[in-house]
């Protein structure tokens, strides 16, 4: 699949993520052959997404959806290279995608049960294995497939694997600088993108904005890897 903006034009892999910057140029997708997009748009709390809404505005509401494609166990973030975290092992790769964090995780067996709580919200998917999400007053089991929301907290949360896993995930850039309780592995690996994100002045922001109108998303330059 290949994603055009103004003159610009790159080309995706089956299990890439990528990030399309908001404003002009106008940008469209292209495909050579059958493609499935999984996407992520902020909206307002507010917004009608009734049936008669969502098709006065051009969406097709379909009833018996073909069975999609199988999902890729691993995704890559800009070329990312692959590893396996050690058991006991949380391993994370990151990516500034606008105002979110995207973090691929992989956990290894056994692992984030002595992680700290966390009360910061995310918004992911479960890409290979079983997950538990332990809430200090409750117990939520994910598998491979599954997507998941996790509100900011209290109570907070604490994701632990027992086989192994790997998520992928969004948590909003400003919770991160303001949330106090956040899982260890979180804070450590998220300590880069803090440091990116006050590093960049608004005036920086907007050059960069005008020189990259559309990319793949870029991780930190190793992944994190985290005993827990």
């Amino acid at each position: 699949m290949s994603l055009a903006a103004g003159r610009r034009s790159e080309s995706f892999q089956a299990g890439t993520a990528f990030y399309v910057r908001p404003g002009k140029p106008a940008h469209r997708f292209r495909g050579d052959g059958p493609s499935a997009i999984a996407g992520f748009v902020p909206v307002p709390p507010d917004l009608d997404v009734t049936e008669d809404s969502l098709r006065g505005q051009g969406f097709e509401i379909v009833r018996r959806p073909p069975a999609p494609p199988s999902l890729p166990s691993m995704i890559r973030l800009g070329g990312a290279k692959h590893y396996t975290s050690s058991p006991g092992d949380v391993a994370v790769e990151l990516a500034v995608m606008g105002a979110w964090v995207c973090s691929r995780t992989i956990f290894g067996s056994s692992s984030g049960y002595a992680s700290d709580w966390c009360d910061l919200p995310h918004w992911g998917v479960v890409l290979s294995g079983n997950v538990g999400i332990h809430w200090e007053n409750d117990l939520e089991l994910l598998s491979a497939g599954d997507v998941y929301y996790v509100p900011g907290g209290p109570p907070g949360h604490r994701l632990e694997a027992p086989d192994g896993a790997t998520t992928l995930d969004y948590t909003p850039v400003a919770d991160i600088g303001s949330v106090e309780r956040q899982a260890d592995w979180r804070r450590i690996a998220f300590r880069t993108v803090v440091r990116e994100v006050a590093a960049a002045s608004p005036r920086a922001r907007i050059q960069r904005r005008s020189r990259h109108d559309c990319r793949a998303i870029r991780p930190s330059p190793r992944p994190v890897s985290v005993p827990v």
